[in-house]
């Protein structure tokens, strides 16, 4: 299991496009096989977002990554974007 985690920041003007491609994005992510979890949340303050996209595996998320949808939503959103996407990796810390 890994845990994706993506900051958008995006134009004032685009708030509403981008909410809405990505809510398309997002319904489309969570009928993936390996995808456990895939959230959309608003930040607080203006114009910020978060993908909070929990994988089955690394090879999961990197599947996620070649989809048409995916891709196809990237060409949307990036003219939207304030500035670039901030992502993140996390895995489970496993203690013995």
């Amino acid at each position: 299991m890994l845990m994706r985690i993506a900051r958008f920041e995006v134009m004032p003007d685009t708030v509403q496009g981008f909410e809405a491609a990505t809510l398309t994005h997002v319904a489309h992510s969570q009928a993936e096989p390996g995808v456990h979890r895939f959230e959309f949340y608003e930040e607080e303050g203006e114009n910020r977002f978060l993908l909070l996209i929990h994988f089955d595996s690394p090879e999961a998320r990197d599947e996620h990554f070649t989809t048409d949808h995916y891709r196809e939503w990237r060409e949307q959103i990036t003219p939207m974007l304030a500035k670039s996407i901030e992502g993140l990796t996390c895995f489970p810390v496993k203690r013995d």
